[in-house]
C-alpha cells in the first residue's frame, strides 16, 4: 500500500527578517519532506502577498498565485537531516538578503523535522 504524502502550505518569516517572508509548500511523510519555496516580494494594503512571475524578463512583474510564480528554492529534507535543496541562481542584494536566506534554511530544517513523525529536530536546537 502506498502512503500518500500530507500537504501543507504556509507563510514564514513574515517581517521577522525585515522582508515580506516566504510561502512554503510542504509535502511530507514520516521520514521525508519535499518542499517548494516562493519569495514574497510585496504585500498589498490587506496583506495579500505577491510573488515574482516565473520567467519574467524584467522586474517587477508581480503575480498573486504561486502557480505562476518563480520558485525560490526546492528540494527535500530527510528525517536524518540529509537534504538536497536546489537554489537555482538566487539574486541576493547584500547582507540583508543573506540573513533572510539563512533564516529561511533554518526554518525549513526545523519545520520539516516537526512535520515528520520520526523527525529528529533536537540537533537544530543548538
Amino acid at each position: 500500500m502506498t502512503v500518500k504524502p500530507q500537504q501543507l502550505t504556509e507563510d514564514c518569516l513574515v517581517d521577522v527578517t525585515g522582508g515580506f517572508g516566504f510561502r512554503v509548500v510542504f509535502s511530507y511523510l514520516e521520514h521525508w519532506t519535499d518542499l517548494k519555496v516562493y519569495k514574497i516580494t510585496s504585500r498589498d494594503t490587506d496583506g495579500v502577498p505577491s510573488f515574482d512571475r516565473d520567467g519574467a524578463r524584467s522586474l517587477p512583474d508581480p503575480v498573486d498565485s504561486i502557480d505562476e510564480a518563480e520558485v525560490y528554492l526546492e528540494g527535500y529534507i530527510k528525517w536524518d537531516g540529509c537534504s538536497e535543496l536546489d537554489q537555482g541562481r538566487p539574486h541576493w542584494c547584500g547582507p540583508f538578503d543573506y540573513k533572510q536566506h539563512i533564516a529561511l534554511l533554518e526554518h525549513l530544517y526545523r519545520r520539516s523535522q516537526e512535520l515528520m513523525a520520526r523527525g529528529n529536530w533536537e540537533p537544530w536546537d543548538g
